[in-house]
């Protein structure tokens, strides 16, 4: 575990959770890991921060909220550690105050809520979520594609195919790893200098190899926008292995949707509209074929 400090900023009668502490206060508790992070449509966290529902957010050891690591470990929007809902009864927080006697201020001033008979807010928060526009795939001139398939059983692309299906989604879903690689060279030694490291993939369980061409599949391009293992393994390649003419990494996670049964379209765009194959508010979807 790491530490990190999270400041109350909302009154302190403002949620079942924030009874106990002043705002300003700040108590430190721990993060297990620094995964779990708040992404926050703009519009929707100013209508947010007026209601007073960003109720815990990271500082430093002063109590100074900034938007840097390691103050905010993860690069949550806003420095966000624990938001509340417009009524106050119900809180999703990051961290973990179960972890500490710090954190026991969150739990009795939950309990004194209790006691007091749910006293929840009038606050009120709506917002509509516009439609994501999806465009094709182009990788850049100066690079190469490499896509990678695993050897081993696909637990992941298991776990969404199974959850599709729950859904009442006749499909099948396999999964392949997505490098674009941009060079300034000669390609052929680049990518042979590239292969001997092992940075991209494993080959005691993946291989690499081609994009599904079937005409009952449909392909996505799935990229985190923050591409923190694409920028990792980049500096890897240049610094540790002291490969030059790499210009550019980046990698994502290609989707194929074979629908087995129903309209095509309208699956595709049931299975969409999900969100399970991507986060349109921290990922980038681009179709393939």
């Amino acid at each position: 575990n790491t530490w990190a400090n999270l400041k109350m900023s909302a009154p302190s009668n403002r949620c079942a959770f924030t009874r106990h502490l002043n705002s300003g206060d700040w108590i430190k508790i721990p993060l297990a890991h620094g995964e779990g992070r708040f992404i926050v449509p703009d519009v929707l966290l100013e209508k947010m921060i007026s209601n007073n529902q960003t109720v815990y957010r990271y500082c430093n050891d002063n109590g100074n909220v900034v938007d840097e690591f390691p103050t905010n470990p993860n690069g949550s929007m806003y420095n966000l550690a624990a938001v509340c809902n417009p009524a106050g009864n119900v809180m999703a927080m990051m961290p973990h105050p179960e972890r500490t006697e710090n954190g026991d201020v969150i739990f009795s001033s939950m309990k004194e809520f209790i006691e007091n008979g749910n006293p929840v807010s009038d606050h009120n928060l709506s917002f509509e979520r516009h439609h994501y526009e999806m465009t094709d795939y182009k990788a850049s001139s100066n690079a190469i594609e490499w896509i990678v398939d695993m050897i081993i059983t696909d637990n992941e692309a298991s776990s969404v195919s199974n959850a599709l299906e729950h859904l009442g989604h006749n499909v099948s879903i396999a999964r392949q790893t997505h490098w674009e690689i941009s060079m300034d060279g000669d390609h052929e030694s680049i990518l042979k200098k590239i292969d001997a490291t092992g940075e991209l993939y494993n080959s005691n369980k993946e291989f690499i190899s081609q994009p599904k061409d079937s005409k009952k599949i449909t392909s996505f391009l799935v990229r985190q926008k923050q591409d923190m293992i694409g920028r990792a393994k980049y500096e890897s390649l240049k610094e540790r292995f002291e490969i030059d003419g790499i210009t550019d990494l980046k990698r994502g996670v290609i989707w194929n949707v074979t629908v087995n049964s129903g309209s095509f379209d309208t699956v595709l765009n049931d299975i969409l509209g999900t969100h399970i194959l991507f986060n349109p508010l921290s990922h980038e979807c681009y179709r393939i074929n």
